[in-house]
């Protein structure tokens, strides 16, 4: 249990891009947290990154900056764990929450969701990585199919009951969620990816409940990068862009994070000349800003005067 958070209300409930709560079969809405390691963390301090101003000093060429290798930033996603929930299949915090204005104190809550996306020496675009947990939701091709078993079953964001439309916010009731695109794969990708990321899957469930760890309930999303068309080494190029080939899983998401604009397997095939998967929305402009734009984080930034950094 992550102690660094405590004495904070969590209160961030609205998805990336789509600006749209995700709430579970309760009704209870969903929190997101976003968190760096001490890499990253010390470099926002040094360059004083919280700042606007500096932020803005660094888009402009006046400061010279990058991101150092090994920097990691990882974004969570939450639900509060209700008495139609086993705690113990769940990784489980206990957080103060805010709820309509309402806060409650020292609530339970239970791991769904988790990027994580870092920045290595032979990919400045960042590698970027998504796991859910087991019993988020059904891919959307199985759901006409579902098994009597699979129905009778327990998902947190999947009614199979419910004729509510899939991946689609109603204001007031629970989401009604199902993978559109499972490990990233459309219909342009290798067959190996989802053969490889489910293979792995079983390798690393196998050790985990030899174990006996909570860590058996997660699985590998998948994970995406991109990849220099001219280069051997098959480094990562920036921004990036469809331009460059996207290697991994091209349309990844996560359906805890990403719900409401998952992209359809055949996006690829229909829109080409789009950006797609994380790169949807993780992108800049080079002519106007610095690859430090491909976190969201610095979106954050607030003007606390003059950068003197």
């Amino acid at each position: 249990d992550n102690k660094g958070d405590q004495g904070l209300v969590q209160s961030e409930i609205l998805q990336a891009g789509s600006n749209f709560p995700l709430n579970d079969q309760e009704g209870n809405p969903v929190f997101y947290q976003q968190s760096v390691n001490k890499k990253f963390y010390d470099d926002i301090v040094k360059h004083g990154l919280n700042n606007s101003q500096c932020v803005a000093n660094i888009d402009r060429g006046k400061t010279p900056f990058e991101i150092s290798p090994g920097s990691t930033e990882v974004k969570t996603s939450w639900k509060l764990i209700s008495n139609n929930d086993n705690p113990e299949k769940f990784f489980t915090i206990h957080r103060d929450v805010e709820i309509d204005g309402v806060v409650r104190s020292n609530v339970l809550m239970g791991l769904v969701g988790i990027h994580v996306v870092r920045k290595t020496r032979n990919h400045p675009e960042f590698i970027w990585t998504t796991f859910e947990h087991k019993e988020n939701a059904p891919d959307c091709a199985d759901v006409p199919n579902l098994s009597n078993f699979e129905k009778s079953g327990k998902w947190t964001f999947f009614n199979p009951m419910s004729f509510q439309k899939a991946n689609t916010y109603f204001p007031g009731k629970p989401t009604q969620v199902c993978r559109e695109t499972p490990y990233g794969v459309g219909v342009l990708t290798k067959t190996e990816v989802a053969k490889d990321i489910k293979a792995l899957n079983e390798a690393m469930s196998h050790y985990y409940q030899s174990r006996k760890s909570v860590w058996s309930n997660y699985f590998l999303v998948g994970t995406s990068w991109t990849a220099s068309n001219e280069s051997d080494l098959n480094k990562g190029e920036i921004p990036p862009t469809w331009k460059n080939e996207i290697g991994g899983s091209k349309l990844l998401s996560n359906s805890t994070m990403e719900t409401y604009v998952q992209n359809p397997q055949w996006f690829a095939l229909v829109h080409p000349k789009e950006d797609r998967g994380c790169f949807t929305c993780h992108k800049y402009d080079p002519l106007t800003k610095k690859a430090l734009h491909l976190s969201h984080m610095f979106n954050a930034a607030q003007d606390y005067g003059q950068c003197f950094l």
